[in-house]
């Protein structure tokens, strides 16, 4: 897991160095070198117009994302490339030219040396349902688990979003998560090494459907998932008269660990 992408970019005069996760990401390219700048600031409409080597996508809205320039990298100048900014780009044909081109709304020509264009990954995971298993038994399929909280462990990874549908509905619906307090540098890659999630449930197992969403232009890396649950002795078979209680008055809780993400 040390060798998925960082997030780190830098840009060269007309590459990159890294793992962008854009589809046919690219560096501006001027449409006629020597007369017409790659990236180019219309003061009139406050939009910047960034000119790529190929004929963008009708329809498909792109994305301008800021990296750092190589004069820049490791140097205090490194701040402010505010790595990591991201803007929605549209395609564009140019009147009289013809030329094509993404428009970013605001000006960036002053950022043109890190700026990194392509089309966005619609990523979306949906996990199975949550069962109790016991070693040697296998899955109880019958049980009743009221899920109380999910925890999902990720690697590098940027923004991320979690969504719950209840059964018979066609709606989803954005979880609100929690994480782990922490502190980090303004300007800098908003990609961290690790993170936690912290998904508040309260649901039985059968009644809902979660899933990860990003469409953000970060890399996202699944490590592992636990949940916690509330179990009624009575719900598991063979479990109530082994502990020898009244199942309406003894209930376990306990967070359940699930296999790694492959």
């Amino acid at each position: 897991m040390d060798e998925l992408p960082s997030g780190d970019i830098v840009s060269t005069s007309s590459s990159y160095v890294g793992n962008v996760p854009l589809d046919m990401a690219t560096r501006p390219v001027s449409p006629d070198p020597g007369n017409v700048n790659p990236v180019v600031y219309d003061e009139t409409n406050d939009i910047t117009k960034i000119y790529v080597p190929y004929t963008p996508i009708d329809g498909k809205d792109a994305v301008m994302l800021l990296t750092v320039p190589t004069a820049d990298d490791g140097t205090a100048a490194e701040l402010d490339s505010d790595q990591g900014y991201w803007a929605k780009a549209v395609e564009r044909i140019e009147t009289g030219t013809s030329y094509r081109y993404f428009e970013v709304k605001g000006k960036f020509t002053d950022y043109a040396d890190g700026i990194v264009v392509g089309y966005g990954y619609d990523l979306e995971a949906t996990f199975p349902k949550f069962y109790f298993q016991r070693q040697g038994v296998g899955a109880d399929y019958t049980a009743t688990l009221i899920i109380g909280k999910v925890r999902l462990s990720v690697g590098r990874t940027g923004a991320i979003r979690f969504k719950l549908k209840p059964t018979g509905s066609n709606e989803w619906k954005d979880v609100q998560h929690t994480i782990e307090a922490d502190v980090y540098q303004g300007d800098t890659n908003p990609v961290v090494n690790e993170q936690i999630f912290t998904l508040p449930i309260h649901q039985r197992n059968t009644n809902f459907e979660l899933k990860v969403t990003s469409n953000f232009p970060y890399p996202v890396s699944l490590v592992s998932m636990m949940w916690k649950v509330t179990i009624p002795h009575d719900s598991i078979g063979g479990l109530n008269y082994a502990m020898g209680c009244n199942w309406s008055r003894c209930f376990y809780s306990w967070w359940y660990f699930w296999l790694p993400f492959c």
